[in-house]
């Protein structure tokens, strides 16, 4: 296979990647307008808005973070010291277990606020 096969196929499946991630971006949309409507309906506009972006932030705030593990995770195979990755990954799991325990907390609050 010549360079300008591979480069041809990568590019190719780049362009899918690409499109699959722009409708799965508008499927998205949709749904998120669908739901919107659906709660504002039954709960009003201030309250489906705050769940949505509730949502979206808590989603994004957990990629962040999973990301950053991620991230230290590589940095900690990479360096020498085996012990200060861990000590520093047990550290960002704790901050995750915060962060979903706050945000555990949240929704059982929403929820009795909506009794």
């Amino acid at each position: 296979m010549s360079l300008s096969d591979h480069v041809t196929r990568v590019a190719t499946r780049g362009l899918e990647y690409t499109i699959a991630a722009i409708c799965a971006a508008i499927g998205i949309g949709f749904l998120t307008a669908a739901g919107w409507t659906l709660i504002a309906a039954e709960l009003g506009p201030v309250v489906a808005s705050l769940i949505f972006g509730g949502v979206y932030l808590t989603t994004g705030l957990l990629i962040a973070l999973l990301a950053r593990l991620g991230a230290s995770s590589h940095k900690s195979h990479s360096t020498s010291s085996s012990d200060h990755g861990h000590s520093h990954g047990h550290s960002q799991t704790a901050e995750m277990a915060d962060v979903v325990t706050v945000f555990l907390d949240g929704v059982a609050k929403g929820k009795a606020a909506g009794r």
